[in-house]
């Protein structure tokens, strides 16, 4: 409109008949939506987006009717198919019979079985129903009512083994009871919740909600508070040590939330703007006095304080084309929102702003967004459609590095689309709409995997399709179990023939696995949480098991393995823990800050492992560590990043681009160097690393990468002194082939690879003269190798224990305990050699013949001895990094970036001689920087008489180091597990970087992984995983004895979660080691919400399989009087009021009847209609939302937890967060059944 006036921002026109039936909707947008009615009723409608929905019925049949989604035809892959709910009625109207079928040519298509959900009155009355679904599970559904003097309302749902049942009594509080039984310890399980509610005389509300287990006595879990308006005015929670924990609302005289006041004594103030939108979230810690009144304030008063974290939230309109109209931007008005974090000490606050065009829209342009981050960087998303054949394309440009990603969708169905680098997919679907192929070409390498259904509508088989071979994964139809009611299992059949089967409760929670897997059962308590884990060494044989015991507030007291020993927890009342009590009687005990972020302050041991003291700044950053090696600081910029740290020995100063990301540091050591050590980084146009340079003394080393065509894969990598190394990969599979290192005249090593069906290593040709072999059992063990002249085999007990093992024919035999542990080893040599290995109670090795270890507080490494006479002695950092080696003759200090070391500093205990060694650090096996903890990473070893080179096989060992000259002055041949059975050059002796790229200790051959210590010769760990299970069942297990296909980045073993992924990958906390008690896991410290947004993104990009397991949303729902008729709930859930901060313009949700597991959302419009895209849009869940979720289901930390981040860093607005939730997360696009 020129900028004057009052702009159109969004209307619609909409068209009606001459009885007054809505035709036709024409949106300023250019879109438009169509209904097309007959002389009584609706016979199709077509949406903005251009779906067809046709409403079949039989004139003269009043018990048939259909809804066709005909439009879905067209899908790729569908060959003209598309899916039909067809609805079945009985002469009252009733539902009897729901099929989801596939048509084509006006009709049901034989090729695809119906899918069928029965429903049957035995009674003849609605009180009473048996519904069975396409899987041909029963849910029988009961109300009765009772009068025996009172009145007694009950509603019964028996449903796969689980009894829930609601009883309500006038006058009375409500009770909800769930009964099941737990399918390994076969014990009954029993939870009711009972709510009730009472008034004072002046009409305030108190709801006490106590919860009843396995029969025991009720008690109360938590107390909701409100006024008279009905508005909550405290919160009380169970704590730990059963104190209540209390959370107080205040409001003002508006009615609006003023200040929420936390158990911890923390707070925060919300403030408003003048036209009651929210302004802003003032963060109060619990030490910090309060130096404004709540009631009445001007936040530019506070933020002129500059004494508390401060998070604003801004919203406006202007007009304009933002400087774009080179991209194509006209002048529109434009929605705009910034969220701003203002940091007291901070002179700059920064920024992010999104900014959503509001008017000039059409076809071309249906959505516009500009986003600008805190660095200033603008990325836009445009959302176009063709009106010709409905497709959707969504484009993204990066502004600043001038690339474009772009999705292609059809009725709500992802079809294609492109990544920044030129990279392809494609999707196609069967005739359910079910995606039935995945195809991605990237240059000349083309990978594709289809997907085949059972007739009952689960997951049958995975192909991926080669040049050479199609390789299947196939899982059987689901097999029913005797016991308990509603368990099954499940066959996983892998392209080589081994089985697994998985055997699930009937609530789709899987409790056992076995076959080509490690045997492993679950056993829960009534809240869904595990307390036993069974293990088996011999498969008929009895398990080992370990438990964990639990307190009123759920928090893990204590855990305890088989031997009957482990570790207890303590806890504040707010369920922060305060003690730690090793079985062998070392505790740790731990203060918090009184900041508004609680973070840990203090940790102190009872034994001599040195204590530790953070510091923080009122954002919660660490900004000085005092732990055994002194004092550390940390500094950051007006941005927020972290710009230096200086510790004892050295002071790293990072840098950044202009976008923001990491480039390198410039590294100082005073007191040992004169000369700064700068590492660089570039990247480009795609984002990837182009580049790493080091610079020291003035001598420059300069590395390139380059990639496979349209991927981010690496291909290869060149120094200035042309010392590189190429990789080839399988044309149809992303599986290394072949590896060459080479100097820019000569090669210097060549590995050729054989993959078989699995995807493992069976074969490798060293320079193209020596063969080796490799053989595994079922569980994908390394069982045998022949390498050259070498032969080694293995054998294995049920849970990966070595039950013997040959090297060139030498005999070796071990026996493992109950914990996994070797207790006796014995080597058949001339003469026989046994050892008995001891270990702590805490699981530690203590002794194994000559060799004896000692263990500190936190069971790391700090010191070995031989036949009493101590070897080498090492410290620790507060994030458990070794920093110093001490043997009888010198002394070794290393420095870190992140869990990468980038100088050592050994100095002789005699002469007072510094050797001065820099290491120089690019891209490691999973392509990003220390993405695998530095696996296969290191570039350059840079010492006094010159700089060094790795070469590396496809594991990330390193076989060579060779000189700037291009001569191989080392050389290193290892066992599959890692023992160099060869090496030879001159400096062979002399680098320490070999197996797997990680430290290793000479004096003893361990080889020190990031955190814990590893033992070539016995194939494993020399004490138990940091993280616990979470790492694997057996807690010594190195890679599930698969050394020659899978490295392991820290000693961490698995990837599973978003903190263990951060961990593996290498990112640096920015704040002290850390024990989270619920999931029982040790983390080496605290990550900011972007840091493990990201890396829960990453790993549910990696897991999509979970997404088919679960139901579609119905098209729509019937709302009669204002209220939705519900769905059958043997199937979805009762509907309630849609949470509007999770879900803007939806009236109602629903979800998956499940009390476990994953589940679908789904969320309608106050027209009874699905919502497919936006926030308003239902998302599926990995885990149920519901009390079953309890401390091991984690639905919040699954679910929700990565939503409210993405929320919080959009700012409350649909952004580049959020939409990456959705992505992975995407909503149902409908065709589900059980509408009424």
């Amino acid at each position: 409109t020129g900028g004057t006036g009052d702009p159109e921002l969004e209307g619609e026109s909409r068209q009606y008949d001459a009885k007054g039936r809505h035709i036709r909707s024409d949106f300023s947008d250019g879109t438009a939506a169509e209904n097309i009615w007959s002389c009584c009723r609706l016979e199709a409608s077509q949406g903005r987006d251009g779906a067809l929905r046709e409403y079949l019925a039989i004139p003269g049949e009043d018990h048939w009717s259909a809804v066709a989604e005909t439009s879905l035809a067209s899908l790729p892959g569908a060959d003209g198919r598309y899916p039909v709910a067809e609805s079945f009625t009985d002469a009252l109207g009733r539902e009897t019979n729901s099929v989801r079928a596939v048509w084509h040519g006006g009709g049901r298509d034989p090729a695809y079985a119906p899918l069928q959900t029965r429903t049957e009155y035995p009674c003849g009355t609605d009180h009473y129903r048996v519904v069975t679904d396409p899987l041909g599970v029963q849910t029988v559904s009961r109300s009765q009512s009772v009068i025996r003097g009172w009145y007694r309302l009950i509603e019964e749902t028996v449903s796969a083994g689980v009894t829930n049942r609601s009883t309500m009594i006038p006058g009375a509080a409500p009770v909800e009871e769930t009964y099941w039984t737990d399918p390994v310890s076969g014990s009954p399980r029993e939870k009711s919740t009972r709510t009730e509610r009472t008034w004072t005389p002046e009409g305030c509300g108190i709801a006490t909600v106590a919860v009843r287990r396995d029969g025991g006595a009720w008690e109360t879990e938590s107390l909701a508070e409100s006024d008279f308006l009905g508005r909550v005015t405290a919160s009380s929670r169970i704590g730990a040590g059963g104190v209540m924990l209390v959370t107080s609302n205040f409001y003002d005289s508006a009615g609006r939330l003023m200040r929420v006041r936390r158990p911890d004594g923390s707070s925060e103030v919300h403030s408003y703007t003048p036209l009651g939108a929210p302004a802003a979230v003032i963060r109060v810690g619990a030490g910090q006095p309060l130096l404004f009144d709540p009631q009445s304030y001007a936040l530019a008063d506070v933020v002129a304080l500059d004494a508390y974290v401060i998070e604003e939230t801004a919203a406006w309109k202007e007009y304009g084309d933002l400087g774009l109209s080179v991209h194509g931007v006209p002048p529109a008005w434009w929605d705009c929102s910034a969220s701003v974090s203002r940091i007291p000490g901070q002179c700059t606050a920064t920024t992010s702003v999104t900014r959503v065009q509001l008017t000039g829209l059409s076809p071309a342009c249906l959505n516009r967004v500009v986003a600008t981050d805190v660095h200033a960087a603008r990325a836009m998303t445009v959302t176009a459609t063709d009106p010709y054949d409905a497709t959707v394309t969504t484009l993204r440009l990066n502004l600043e590095a001038d690339t474009a990603e772009s999705s292609v969708s059809l009725y709500g169905r992802a079809v294609g689309g492109t990544d920044a680098a030129g990279a392809a997919t494609a999707f196609a679907y069967d005739g359910f709409a079910r995606q039935s192929s995945v195809t991605r070409a990237a240059g000349e390498r083309t990978l594709q995997t289809l997907s085949y259904f059972h007739p009952d509508g689960t997951p049958s088989a995975s192909v991926q399709v080669c040049s050479e071979a199609a390789y299947t994964n196939a899982w059987s139809a689901r097999q029913p179990l005797q016991a308990p009611v509603g368990a099954y299992a499940v066959t996983e059949t892998d392209p080589l023939g081994n089985q697994t089967v998985r055997n699930y409760a009937a609530d789709g929670t899987l409790y056992r696995s076995e076959g080509a897997v490690y045997p492993v059962a679950t056993a829960r308590d009534a809240d869904g949480r595990q307390i036993e884990l069974r293990t088996w060494r011999d498969e008929v044989g009895q398990p080992d098991t370990t438990r964990w015991l639990y307190d009123r507030a759920g928090m893990v007291t204590n855990k305890v393995y088989a031997d009957g020993l482990g570790p207890s927890y303590t806890y504040f009342a707010d369920g922060r823990l305060s003690e730690r009590a090793w079985a062998r009687g070392v505790t740790t005990t731990y203060g918090y800050s009184d900041d508004s972020c609680g973070r840990i302050q203090t940790t102190l041991y009872s034994d001599s492992t040195p204590s530790i003291t953070n510091r923080y700044d009122l954002a919660g950053r660490l900004t000085r560590v005092e732990d055994g090696t002194g004092a550390r600081t940390f500094a950051y910029d007006a941005l927020g990043r972290l710009a230096a740290e200086t510790n004892a020995l050295a002071v790293m100063e990072r840098r950044y681009d202009a976008l923001g990301r990491d480039v390198g540091y410039d590294l100082a050591i005073p007191g040992y160097s004169a000369d700064t050590f700068a590492v660089r980084c570039d990247y480009d146009a795609y984002g990837r690393l182009d580049g790493v340079t080091s610079i020291l003394g003035g001598v420059t080393n300069v590395f390139r990468y380059s990639y496979l065509e349209g991927s981010a894969i690496l291909s290869g990598m060149t120094n200035g002194c042309g010392v590189g190394w190429s990789r080839t990969y399988e044309s149809h599979r992303d599986l290394v082939a072949a590896v060459s290192n080479h100097t820019d005249v000569l090669p210097v090593s060549t590995f050729v690879y054989t993959n078989d069906a699995a995807g493992r290593r069976i074969r490798r040709v060293d320079d193209g003269v020596s063969t080796n072999m490799f053989a595994y059992n079922r569980r994908s063990e390394v069982t045998g190798a022949v390498m050259g002249a070498r032969a080694h085999s293995y054998g294995y007990d049920g849970l990966g224990n070595r039950l013997g093992a040959t090297n060139d024919g030498v005999a070796t035999l071990y026996r493992a305990n109950l914990l996994n542990q070797y207790t006796n080893i014995l080597r058949a040599s001339a003469p026989p050699r046994e050892t008995s290995p001891a270990y702590d109670p805490d699981g530690s090795m203590v002794a194994n013949g000559a060799w004896s270890y000692t263990w500190d507080a936190e069971n790391r490494l700090i010191g070995v001895a031989s036949n009493g006479i101590p070897v080498f002695t090492n410290a620790y950092d507060y994030m458990n990094r070794r920093v110093t080696k001490t043997t009888a003759t010198r002394v070794a200090h290393f420095i870190w970036d992140g869990w990468n070391i980038v100088a050592e500093i050994v100095v002789d205990r005699q002469t007072v001689a510094t050797n001065r060694t820099r290491y120089v650090w690019g891209l490691d096996l999973s392509g990003a920087l220390q993405g695998a903890g530095g696996v296969g990473g290191l570039l350059a070893v840079i010492r006094p008489e010159g700089s060094f080179y790795p070469c590396y096989d496809a594991n990330g060992n390193v076989t060579d180091y060779v000189n700037a000259a291009g001569t191989v002055v080392a050389h290193y041949e290892y066992s599959p597990f890692g023992e160099i059975t060869a090496q030879s050059g001159i400096l062979a002796d002399t680098f320490v970087f070999r197996f797997s790229t990680k430290y290793h200790d000479a004096e003893t051959g361990v080889v020190m992984y990031q955190l814990r210590p590893y033992s070539p010769t016995l194939g494993r760990w020399l004490c138990r995983d940091p993280i616990q299970e979470q790492g694997g069942v057996n807690l010594y297990l190195s890679v599930d004895n698969s050394p020659i296909d899978v490295a392991d980045p820290l000693g961490l073993h698995t990837i599973n979660n978003a903190w263990a992924y951060l961990i593996n990958h290498g990112i640096a906390p920015a704040i002290p080691a850390y024990f989270d008690p619920i999931t029982q896991q040790w983390f080496p410290g605290q990550y900011s919400d972007q840091q493990l947004f990201n890396a829960w993104v990453a790993l549910e990009q990696a897991d999509t399989g979970w997404l088919s397991t679960i139901s579609d949303c119905p098209d729509n729902i019937r709302i009669v009087n204002g209220q939705p008729q519900n769905c059958d709930q043997s199937q979805w859930k009762s509907f309630g009021a849609a949470n509007q901060t999770f879900h803007p313009g939806a009236s109602w949700c629903m979800r998956s009847n499940t009390s476990s597991g994953p589940g679908q959302q789904c969320c309608y419009d106050s027209h009874g209609d699905l919502i497919t895209s936006g926030l308003g849009a239902g998302t599926p869940d990995r885990q149920a939302a519901s009390f079953w979720n309890g401390l091991y289901l984690n639905h919040y930390f699954h679910d929700v937890a990565p939503f409210n981040i993405a929320w919080q860093l959009d700012g409350g607005i649909l952004g580049s967060h959020l939409r990456a939730y959705l992505a992975v997360r995407p909503p149902s696009q409908g065709g589900g059944s059980c509408c009424k």
